[in-house]
């Protein structure tokens, strides 16, 4: 028994003693730390375990109080942490990150189970099980394909785990992505249809790289079923996202000036992020283009059709946030449970891909 429990086992005591009544305020964590001589993030730990058994509920600000019996089967279902480059940066964030962050709390608040952000360095190797139970964090949402490592460790200890990112190598973690395959083979066919047979991508270079020499293969098998196979290379183009500005990137009318300067320049544009289409758009301008006559677009990851001002996808983000929640509870539930799910996004026709069909 850790000691966050002991000390919970022994608070839940004193309730079912009665020396605090329905309603009444239980101690602050300060002074339960110095009456059983252990740190205030024990005394946390170990409230966690009474909200999630339904005796306790814990007000922001203000502390915890005794609940009515009533209340223990409408509490929390257990307290879930979130770590991972999905998280905001303090003030900062972006629209994939509050979309997802959106479904995670829709879901979380209708089974009213608590949420916790957790640094994933915060231990210095990473987010251990021990870490975890000290907290009374009961399950782990992995946002960003860079915990793939550490939420594999904690599976092998049999602790819940899911990442909202596919990993670029098999797994038998549990996992709900967005399936970019669908994006990028989609998004070929769209063009290929429209008579299109020089294509070029302009996608977000610093991730991982199997990732998009996937993405490539499959593109390129799109094309070998159409007959329109051309040298890929000069026409996939990588550029960097600025640091701190979320969607931002720098490189982007650099990479359109050179694809357009090609012996036989791009006909159709695909845009990896919306970030990337407003400078684009000014190099098309610049060079007096028209779009579609002269150029087609077609940008993916748009939030909502209200965004979008090109053809593009809408990804379900928040499809995705209330799923991670649903699927880690299920799975801290009944450890066996598995679930590898690819969410396709939709398609947005905005007429910018010349006469392709409209599905």
């Amino acid at each position: 028994m850790t000691k966050a429990e002991s000390i919970a086992a022994q608070l839940r005591d004193r309730i079912d003693s009665g020396e605090w009544g329905v309603g009444a305020g239980l101690p602050s964590r300060g002074e339960l730390a110095l009456e059983y001589g252990v740190s205030p993030a024990t005394v946390t730990g170990a409230i966690r375990e009474l909200q999630k058994e339904g005796r306790v509920r814990v007000m922001q600000g203000k502390g915890a109080y005794v609940a009515e019996p009533a209340e223990a089967a409408a509490l929390s279902q257990g307290l879930i942490g979130l770590t991972g480059s999905y998280l905001p940066s303090g003030a900062e964030s972006n629209w994939f990150s509050r979309a997802i962050l959106d479904g995670i709390w829709q879901e979380a608040n209708g089974r009213h189970c608590p949420v916790v952000m957790l640094p994933q360095a915060a231990t210095g190797t990473g987010i251990t099980r021990e870490y975890c139970q000290q907290l009374g964090v009961q399950g782990l949402i992995f946002l960003g394909g860079e915990g793939y490592a550490n939420a594999r460790q904690l599976k092998e200890e049999g602790f819940p785990v899911i990442l909202a990112n596919k990993p670029a190598e098999p797994t038998t973690l549990n996992y709900l992505d967005y399936d970019n395959f669908f994006v990028i083979r989609e998004t070929a066919r769209r063009f290929l249809k429209a008579g299109h047979r020089r294509i070029a991508v302009i996608y977000a270079e610093g991730s991982v790289a199997q990732y998009y020499r996937d993405m490539k293969l499959q593109f390129l098998d799109e094309l070998m079923q159409h007959g329109a196979v051309y040298d890929l290379a000069p026409y996939w183009r990588g550029v960097l996202r600025q640091p701190g500005k979320g969607g931002v990137f720098r490189g982007v009318k650099h990479v359109a000036e050179e694809l357009f300067d090609l012996p036989e320049p791009p006909t159709a544009i695909f845009c990896w992020e919306p970030g990337m289409a407003q400078p684009l758009m000014k190099v098309v301008e610049k060079r007096r283009l028209r779009v579609p006559d002269d150029l087609s677009i077609i940008v993916s990851s748009y939030g909502s059709e209200t965004e979008m001002e090109f053809s593009g996808f809408v990804v379900p983000h928040r499809e995705l946030g209330i799923g991670l929640v649903r699927e880690l509870c299920a799975t801290m539930e009944k450890s066996h449970h598995g679930i590898q799910t690819l969410l396709k996004p939709r398609y947005i026709e905005h007429g910018t891909v010349g006469d392709a069909p409209a599905d």
